[in-house]
């Protein structure tokens, strides 16, 4: 019989081996683009700007005295429906929308990144809004009496129709809105790629609303430069800013862009 002794490889006086464990940074950021609050806040801001200047053009700007053939002859009636007082409210309208684009995305992508430097947000904020505000202005001026004479061809415009001017005139809004916020981001190599992001963002919420609307507000002409109703008019704006806000949550920042 062999009596069996210690065994010479005891498990238990062996020391665990060492497991390596790779190091977290808790400072890195968990998504690929720059932080979402500043750009969500940045959008429904600027959508409410947007709608409030453009509810005062309607306030502002009068209507014009239009004649119109009636059973007892003709009549004269005010009308807001003709190409000069539409084009007036639309540039307002388109002003104020790229106005707060570049303004507010200025302001948010010079916050979004530490540290703050003042001079780079108001560089930013300045240069953001009034090239938005010009190119609204412009695009409406320019856009608006072509989009007004066309209509005559239709006595019921298909929704293509309303899609193609109505992104035409926000496309390069939302660029702006992207070249601001990268501008207040300070990163030059972001630039491009923030505001072909945002046009694009700008350009899907567009597409979004004339969709949308021409179901939920069949009778607002929505597919007009600016529709009938406060509604019909408010939908389109915030789906614009809050569609470029989201494009540019999506994007990825450079490696060495990464907020600490």
């Amino acid at each position: 019989m062999i009596a069996s002794g210690p065994e010479s490889d005891d498990a238990g006086d062996r020391a665990p081996s060492e497991v390596e464990v790779p190091h977290v940074d808790r400072m890195a950021r968990p998504a690929p683009g720059p932080p979402a609050f500043p750009l969500i806040l940045a959008a429904i801001v600027a959508g409410l700007i947007a709608v409030a200047g453009g509810e005062a053009a309607n306030e502002i700007i009068p209507p014009e005295k239009v004649h119109v053939h009636a059973l007892g002859g003709d009549l004269e009636v005010d009308s807001r429906d003709t190409p000069r007082v539409v084009t007036q409210t639309s540039a307002v309208a388109f002003g104020m929308l790229g106005l707060s684009l570049g303004l507010l995305f200025g302001i948010s992508g010079g916050l979004a990144r530490r540290p703050y430097r003042g001079g780079r947000i108001a560089l930013a904020a300045g240069f953001g809004g009034l090239l938005g505000a010009g190119l609204g202005v412009a695009v409406a001026l320019g856009l608006v009496p072509m989009v007004m004479e066309a209509r005559q061809s239709f006595s019921d415009p298909p929704i293509w129709y309303g899609i193609v001017h109505h992104l035409t005139a926000t496309a390069p809004l939302g660029l702006v809105a992207g070249l601001a916020f990268a501008t207040g981001w300070g990163d030059r190599r972001w630039i491009l790629r923030a505001s072909l992001a945002a046009m694009g963002g700008a350009i899907a919420g567009s597409v979004a609303a004339d969709i949308l609307g021409a179901i939920a507000f069949p009778l607002a002409r929505t597919d007009s430069p600016l529709a009938e109703t406060m509604t019909s008019r408010f939908i389109p704006r915030l789906l614009v800013t809050i569609g470029t806000a989201a494009a540019l949550i999506a994007t990825p920042l450079p490696e060495e862009s990464t907020p600490s």
